[in-house]
């Protein structure tokens, strides 16, 4: 995939200087990622594309005749590096449209996003990653998008709004800015030749697309058959050991730096000793609003990792080029002619804050904040309410148990805190009173339920250990990826006053505490995304989270994200979906009272 120019003879003329560049920047320090350097330069830029580069790093003394622009813009002896590139995001997780997405991140350098609408793509199918091909047009960045792989994430262990099969992928690689296959997730399938998997590779690499991954603690045989495959890439690298054997087989390590997963110093310090540095990259993967607005976006990547002991030139490297390289654009990420003319000016590479952002030639950000407007627009999805599970009563919502009284042994879901995002099987002997389970007598233990969303009227239940309130309930359309509705609570009422406030709110996130609202985010869109500035949601998160604490979850750094990954089936080890409790490992259903 190339960015085309509109008249490649017009930036041929003003490469020769046959007429004048639209913008000259002059006076600055430029970074070269081709070569590592750093010398003075000229830039000059025709319709969003750089023209030529008037320079003498080699202290030659070659003459050259000024280059004439129709503006100019003097960096008064700053750095200019390329915009920056995420290789592996989810505009749905920043609960932005893409829209408001782009006014958030863009005054950070992020130019452009390599995205994986699959979160939607649960929600609303085909037609929902065609809403945000839509929304992302005219935009002052480049929003890049992968046709989704993995709706739903596990066939069979889940039931979504959606299923996609070579003929929606082959629908979707007809938009114009589809670069590829979304991030690969049923490794399992991909490693034992599952015919669904085989079919969707071999239908991309067929037409030479980039093909995304996501292997989570695999190594070895593993690993190697899973490149066999065809995935290209990997963000699931999060310890030091995992990336170094990426890496050594050709597989680019998308350094991740999210709302739940932090791996980029583990990555970096464990690949500093390595000669090069092309098959790693820079991604925000799922990072919340509130994030972005405290810390940044992928200039915040970069500079963690010049702390941690990165040269920022390999850094500016790293989350450029590579990251366009990876995806197989030809000509984003770098300064040079017939490039894109993204760039940043930045007075400290080491702070990686840029004073000013250019985007195909344009200046449209200074000093943190947004240069030019973006226009509102109306989209047919954003009003529409995707919360559809028909008539819950508080029966639905007790766990019935085989016993009148006594006690059982059960099998439950305990989280691990210490250990992020990661879910563990435990046995525990469990309480019965009048036929049902009760957890009253243990303020650690909740019940929780996954309810399709989707009209099937399907539910999994589970009693949970560990999760963080003592008491109320905490209820979420945002519950990756198939986004069902996840509610952890206490008492049947608690948690069907959460459902009906999500119901009229078209989802997004609720919490309970003695029958009354305590806080709500409200994402009406597809059920995952508000369409409202960065300001306006992240202030609805925190406090959303505050509202958590008062429930007695503390000590939990990323609460949303934590329970929202409860119906992940690909992630390690014991999950819950609406068909049920499964154990990632054997891929097997768990049943709630144990099996004699």
């Amino acid at each position: 995939m190339r960015v085309e120019p509109k008249d490649r003879r017009k930036l041929v003329d003003a490469a020769m200087g046959r007429i004048p560049c639209d913008l000259v920047i002059k006076n600055a320090k430029m970074v070269n990622v081709f070569t590592g350097e750093i010398y003075e330069a000229e830039v000059g830029i025709c319709d969003g594309f750089i023209a030529h580069i008037q320079c003498d790093p080699d202290h030659l003394g070659r003459e050259e005749k000024p280059m004439e622009g129709k503006e100019y813009y003097d960096a008064e002896g700053a750095y200019l590096t390329p915009g920056f590139v995420d290789a592996h995001i989810h505009i749905e997780s920043t609960m932005m449209t893409p829209r408001y997405f782009a006014q958030a991140v863009v005054p950070h350098g992020t130019t452009t996003v390599i995205t994986d609408p699959h979160e939607i793509g649960n929600v609303l199918g085909v037609e929902g990653v065609k809403y945000m091909h839509e929304c992302s047009e005219d935009l002052p960045m480049r929003q890049l998008i992968l046709a989704p792989s993995c709706v739903p994430s596990l066939p069979g262990k889940e039931n979504g709004g959606a299923t996609f099969g070579t003929k929606e992928i082959n629908e979707l690689f007809e938009l114009e800015r589809v670069a590829g296959l979304a991030e690969v997730m049923d490794y399992y399938g991909v490693m034992n030749n599952a015919e669904r998997m085989v079919s969707l590779l071999g239908e991309c690499l067929g037409k030479e697309k980039f093909v995304q991954g996501h292997a989570f603690c695999i190594y070895g045989r593993e690993l190697s058959a899973y490149a066999c495959g065809g995935p290209m890439s990997d963000h699931e690298a999060i310890g030091g050991i995992d990336a170094r054997d990426r890496i050594r087989i050709g597989i680019n390590v998308d350094a991740r730096e999210s709302s739940i997963s932090q791996d980029i110093k583990s990555i970096i310090n464990s690949v500093k000793d390595f000669r090069y540095f092309d098959n790693i990259t820079f991604a925000t993967d799922d990072t919340e609003s509130d994030d972005i607005l405290k810390r940044g976006h992928e200039n915040y990547i970069a500079r963690m990792a010049v702390e941690t002991g990165l040269d920022p030139v390999d850094a500016i490297k790293i989350g450029t080029i590579n990251a366009a390289r990876e995806a197989g654009i030809k000509n984003i990420g770098a300064i040079a002619p017939g490039y894109a003319a993204d760039l940043l000016i930045m007075d400290d590479l080491k702070q990686m804050e840029p004073k000013a952002v250019f985007f195909g030639g344009r200046l449209v950000a200074k000093d943190g904040r947004l240069e030019v407007e973006i226009a509102e627009k109306q989209y047919d999805v954003e009003s529409r309410n995707t919360v559809n599970l028909g008539e819950i009563c508080e029966e639905n919502l007790r766990i019935k148990a085989p016993i009148e009284n006594g006690e059982m042994d059960c099998n439950i879901i305990l989280f691990d805190h210490e250990r992020g995002f990661l879910t563990e099987f435990r046995q525990e002997k469990i309480n019965i009173k009048d036929g049902y389970v009760d957890i009253s007598a243990d303020e650690d233990l909740k019940y929780a339920v996954v309810i399709n969303r989707y009209g099937l009227k399907t539910m999994g239940k589970a009693i949970v250990r560990g999760y963080g309130i003592k008491t109320g309930a905490v209820a979420s359309t945002v519950a990756h990826d198939c986004h069902n509705v996840v509610v952890i609570y206490d008492k049947p009422e608690n948690a069907l006053k959460a459902i009906a406030h999500l119901k009229e709110n078209a989802g997004g996130y609720v919490s309970v505490m003695n029958g009354e609202v305590l806080a709500e985010m409200k994402l009406p869109v597809a059920g995952l995304m508000s369409n409202t500035p960065i300001e306006v949601i992240a202030a609805q998160s925190k406090n959303f989270k505050e509202a958590l604490k008062t429930m007695g979850m503390t000590g939990v750094e990323f609460p949303l994200f934590v329970m929202a990954i409860l119906p992940l089936p690909v992630v390690p080890n014991a999950r819950l979906t609406d068909l049920g409790m499964i154990d990632i490992i054997t891929q097997q259903f768990i049943p709630i009272f144990k099996e004699e």
